[in-house]
């Protein structure tokens, strides 16, 4: 049986890192009463877990565990009742996920050995 190989790159999926940022910024919509808090703290939790632990396991292809423990992780600092995102822990976080490389376009290897379809408005070779 083959081995699964380990995935590579920043160990956090950088859609995950984009759900905390999402789920975080709640906090900023009203002063949350803090009689509040012992509802929204476990439902910004739960609402950062879920979707977390899914991605980190099927777009990334971490296993249980290791999704489990980072999804926990955020959870935990979207649960925290003030936004993070503008803070040094927010910027290490973003900067763990390498949320520069979503802006970046993957390499493109062309084989030139195959013959390549002509294009438009260009002649046949002879």
């Amino acid at each position: 049986m083959a081995e699964k190989m380990p995935p590579t790159g920043p160990p956090i999926h950088p859609l995950s890192a984009i759900a905390l940022i999402v789920i975080d910024s709640l906090w900023l919509l009203a002063d949350w009463d803090a009689l509040l808090w012992i509802i929204t703290i476990p439902v910004s939790f739960v609402s950062c877990f879920v979707p977390v632990f899914l991605l980190q396991k099927f777009m990334r292809g971490d296993g249980n565990g290791q999704a489990a423990a980072i999804a926990t992780l955020l959870a935990i600092l979207a649960a925290v009742p003030t936004p993070i995102s503008g803070t040094i822990v927010g910027t290490i976080v973003l900067s763990w996920a390498g949320l520069h490389s979503l802006g970046k376009q993957p390499k493109v290897v062309h084989d030139d050995t195959k013959p390549q379809p002509p294009r438009l408005n260009e002649p046949p070779p002879p």
